[in-house]
């Protein structure tokens, strides 16, 4: 079999496109048995010569989120050759808020990216993207989400089925963790963090366990400067981390002494478990909020229910003995871990591809 992966390449979907694309398309190149190769969503749509090679000899064409514009065209085109044609879907469109950076452009069919501005021009995108999107999906072979809710959602338009995030295991083995004072507690975000995680009652409950446990920093990971300035704690302890590529995130990650995991609202619950998978690779002690994303993997860390002094006493908890649940982590949490390497699973994914084509 051959897949052709297709991803816009900006910071707005690196991160979903790291786990979601470049990861299986690695492994299947490793298998020796399969064939994989990737194409810009630019190239893709303009039906470049690599494309019209590259998509010629392809069983399977698997298109990253934007299913847009000039995509559906270029969808229609490569139908006519009877093309397997596949979305990956890692957003929950209709729970999208003001506030988070994905809504402009699926919402209101803004920009924010020069990338974008190539592919569909300079004037806001009508019908709104999410409109066109519930249009392709009817066009496709299926759609494969990270999230079981979400495909829930989608199945009412196109064939779904839920492709958990396998994880790329040589990306995180062999890191050092660098050396650095007190212990550092990691919250990660994406650019649609920022309702959840003023929902929660995290940063509430960091303002205490900082108070109450002076050598305790925050790390906000991801470069959102809105949740650092709601994260109500000194200066001296808390510090902003900028947005970083994919193959550098293990480097940084490796400081981490805690992670964290807040979830609140529907597009939350539609998460993938991306966040809680990198903490255990890691052998990171895990705080995480009750939710569909993380209930799989709850044993494996700690479950909070969004009320700050649950957050507190649970972080409170691993500050204080740190030492005996990193022992923990390093435990059945890692083993699980390691079950969930891409190079284990990839079949999963090709056969996912095989079964729905054989009832399409």
């Amino acid at each position: 079999m051959k897949v052709v992966y297709v991803s816009l390449m900006n910071s707005d979907d690196q991160i979903g496109a790291a786990w979601r694309i470049d990861t299986p398309l690695k492994a299947i190149i490793r298998t020796g048995l399969h064939q994989a190769a990737k194409l810009s969503l630019e190239e893709f749509v303009h039906n470049t010569a690599n494309a019209q090679e590259t998509c010629m000899d392809a069983d399977v064409i698997v298109i990253h989120r934007r299913l847009v514009g000039p995509v559906l065209t270029a969808i229609q085109r490569w139908k006519a050759y009877d093309k397997k044609i596949f979305l990956d879907m890692d957003l929950s469109l209709s729970h999208l808020t003001p506030e988070m950076d994905s809504y402009d452009f699926w919402n209101r069919g803004v920009m924010n990216a020069d990338s974008l501005e190539c592919l569909f021009g300079g004037q806001p995108i009508m019908p709104l993207p999410t409109e066109q999107l519930e249009w392709g999906l009817r066009m496709l072979t299926g759609v494969s989400t990270s999230s079981r809710r979400l495909a829930d959602d989608l199945s009412n338009y196109t064939q779904s089925f839920y492709l958990p995030s396998f994880v790329e295991l040589d990306q995180f083995r062999n890191q050092t963790p660098m050396a650095h004072e007190g212990i550092l507690i990691g919250l990660g975000t994406d650019g649609n963090h920022l309702p959840g995680i003023l929902e929660s009652g995290v940063l509430d409950a960091l303002s205490m366990v900082c108070r109450k446990r002076p050598q305790v920093r925050v790390v906000i990971t991801g470069g959102d400067q809105r949740i650092y300035d709601h994260l109500a704690v000194p200066a001296s302890q808390k510090l902003l981390w900028p947005w970083v590529k994919q193959e550098d995130w293990p480097r940084y990650l490796s400081r981490v002494d805690i992670g964290l995991a807040p979830l609140a609202g529907e597009f939350d619950q539609r998460r993938g478990w991306e966040r809680v998978m990198e903490y255990l690779v890691m052998k990171i002690p895990w705080v995480a909020s009750e939710g569909s994303p993380y209930r799989v993997v709850g044993r494996y860390g700690r479950l909070v229910n969004n009320q700050p002094d649950s957050w507190e006493k649970n972080l409170l908890e691993i500050v204080d003995h740190l030492d005996e649940y990193r022992a923990d982590a390093a435990g059945e949490p890692y083993l699980f871990a390691l079950s969930q390497d891409i190079d284990e699973n990839i079949n999963k994914i090709l056969m996912a591809y095989q079964t729905l084509d054989s009832v399409q």
